[in-house]
């Protein structure tokens, strides 16, 4: 670029003269340092890098704002009213789910719990008698009350999912786990104004809706 003048006006020798310099100078100053070849990346690549991240960044705030009105949708849409949710429970009596649909693990129910602890029991008879003598003299905390409360309704249906959250129970009846539930909705593979299940809708038909709102 510093020859170029004087290639212009025919100057050549001054022009070989002037690229000799150059070359003496870089020759001097020696390889260029991981700085330099830094400075250099950002002043070729700078602008590159900036509208990847900045695409990246859009991107992923877009998908989060989807996600989040999709959840807020389809909760809004599988809100159930009282009535709407007793003529659930009713079907899901019928249906007596054990395991949630998505992820096939166990709803966690009292009557497991209490199963172990017989088989716990039996195996030491001895500290067994000791702990029934001492459970007869005292009465359980608030805590342990309501620790030893019942894991299912009075349909037997569970209350509570594997992950330890309520049941998300549908009009249709099915019931999942609160988490399988909300990755469900989130992962946009299915429609999330249908059961995983039935494939019915998960809103309100508009006679009910109509009725309840007269």
């Amino acid at each position: 670029a510093t020859m170029k003048p004087e290639l212009r006006h025919h100057l050549y020798g001054d022009a070989i003269l002037q690229g000799i310099d150059v070359l003496s100078q870089m020759l001097l100053a020696g390889p260029p340092t991981l700085q330099d070849r830094v400075v250099d990346f950002v002043a070729r690549f700078g602008v590159v890098i900036a509208f990847a991240i900045f695409t990246f960044f859009f991107g992923a705030y877009g998908e989060y704002r989807d996600r989040r009105k999709r959840w807020q949708y389809a909760e809004r849409r599988s809100r159930l009213t009282a009535t709407d949710k007793e003529k659930a429970r009713l079907l899901q009596r019928n249906f007596n789910t054990k395991v949630c649909p998505i992820c096939l693990e166990d709803f966690a129910e009292n009557e497991e719990d209490n199963n172990d602890n017989d088989d716990n029991s039996n195996n030491d008879n001895d500290s067994s008698n000791n702990d029934n003598d001492d459970m007869a003299n005292h009465k359980p905390s608030p805590t342990e009350s309501t620790s030893l409360l019942k894991r299912v309704d009075s349909y037997g249906i569970p209350l509570y999912g594997s992950d330890g959250e309520s049941l998300k129970m549908l009009r249709c009846g099915h019931v999942f786990d609160q988490s399988c539930w909300r990755c469900w909705v989130n992962s946009g593979h299915g429609n999330p104004c249908q059961c995983p299940v039935c494939r019915q809708d998960v809103g309100a038909s508009k006679t009910s809706s109509s009725s309840s709102s007269s």
